[in-house]
């Protein structure tokens, strides 16, 4: 266990030691957004906005500015000593911490670690980070630590599920399932071993890749869906399934047995 952790320094963040480049505003790209303390947080490479339940601007951090320098990405609520905690993934800066009012930093000593791809809080108190080449961190509130160290090498592209049931997807390795102690690996069912999304309904999963979607269900694929199509993200439903793809849009796709996408 000493040997899979990893070494990190957890600071308040100063909003007035960032750059002071002036920023030029654009409109932002928005990479991810979660729901925490009753306000919808939307990331972008550039800032995180927040929103108010009438849907107005309610804050805006800018990196550079408020937060340090370093692209945004996912965004995800987890608990960190027991409180929620909103957890914003960056290239370059680490992990954010934000518990409403203040930002912390959780950034490894090693500047190689510092590059994160996708969040997700478990029940267990819990919550998983996504690398681009050191597989799945978790961190408790004290510690960061390998989660599998058998996906030690992994880029994870995508993390979803709870904590009983937890889907994995890979840049180039086709996706994992980690349950009951066991961990799957799913990679023949798939039409692609690009998993580059992955949404959760009922008993479902689907896997998006660059060549359309797969559906499982208890870790058996079903069925193959809106082939063709280069599933970036996913949103999963009891009737639909939207799919947002790399030059077409969003599309919505009908879950009803017999559809057309059934292959």
């Amino acid at each position: 266990a000493s040997a899979n952790r990893i070494t990190v320094t957890l600071s308040t963040i100063d909003p007035h030691t960032g750059s002071q480049a002036q920023p030029i505003a654009s409109a932002p790209q928005f990479q991810d957004a979660a729901i925490f303390h009753g306000r919808l947080y939307l990331s972008a490479p550039d800032r995180l906005n927040a929103y108010d339940s009438g849907g107005a601007l309610a804050e805006s951090y800018r990196v550079g500015r408020e937060l340090p320098a370093g692209e945004l990405g996912a965004v995800g609520v987890g608990r960190s000593q027991g409180e929620l905690r909103l957890f914003i993934a960056t290239q370059g800066a680490g992990i954010l911490e934000f518990n409403g009012t203040r930002f912390r930093q959780l950034i490894p000593t090693d500047s190689h670690l510092r590059n994160f791809t996708v969040v997700l809080g478990l029940n267990t108190g819990q919550t998983l980070f996504g690398t681009y080449d050191r597989g799945v961190l978790a961190w408790d509130g004290k510690t960061l630590a390998d989660f599998l160290p058998v996906l030690q090498r992994a880029h994870i592209t995508a993390i979803a599920g709870s904590n009983a049931d937890i889907w994995i997807g890979t840049l180039a390795e086709g996706a994992y399932r980690f349950h009951a102690g066991q961990l799957d690996h799913i990679l023949t069912d798939l039409p692609d071993p690009h998993v580059l999304a992955i949404a959760l309904w009922g008993e479902s999963t689907y896997l998006g890749t660059p060549v359309g979607v797969v559906e499982f269900r208890d870790g058996r694929k079903v069925r193959n869906l809106a082939e063709g199509y280069f599933a970036r993200s996913l949103e999963a439903n009891a009737d639909t399934l939207a799919i947002g793809t790399e030059d077409e849009g969003i599309v919505t796709l009908p879950l009803a047995s017999g559809s057309r996408s059934l292959g």
